[in-house]
């Protein structure tokens, strides 16, 4: 497939996710908010597979951003966080490591240390090869 065809749906279910976020007035008597954000969620999550497929990975991040918004519980985030770090991964350097402390975090206080501890070796790998040695000791 093309990456405008992807760039197109990405662009549809972020539309679809903003929409079912806000709900409508009949909607909202129907179903309640954590039901709305969580169908949200998928759009969004589905929007972000679609702009990583489309090489656009600025607009990936903010989509999984707003997974982060649209989860009830802080501890089911972590792997939007993970995702957005990775999105972030070439682009900037802190904004990669403060996203993959706050994963490693949500991961330890969900009882899933060593899914924390293999992104603090991945992060502390790439970190040594920018020769920011200092910030690869603390994820070690």
């Amino acid at each position: 497939m093309e990456s405008s065809s992807f760039q197109t749906k990405a662009i549809d279910f972020q539309k679809k996710a903003e929409k079912h976020q806000k709900g409508s007035f009949f909607g909202n008597f129907m179903r309640g908010k954590q039901d709305r954000n969580d169908e949200a969620k998928d759009l969004y999550l589905n929007a972000a597979n679609c702009w990583k497929l489309a090489q656009q990975l600025d607009k990936a991040y903010e989509c999984y951003m707003k997974c982060v918004e649209c989860e009830e519980d802080e501890g089911d985030s972590a792997p939007h966080f993970r995702e957005a770090a990775n999105c972030m991964k070439e682009k900037d350097m802190d904004e990669y490591v403060r996203l993959t402390w706050k994963a490693i975090d949500l991961y330890s206080l969900n009882s899933r240390s060593s899914t924390g501890a293999s992104m603090g070796k991945e992060c502390a790998i790439l970190l040594e090869e920018s020769y920011d040695y200092e910030q690869s000791i603390k994820f070690y």
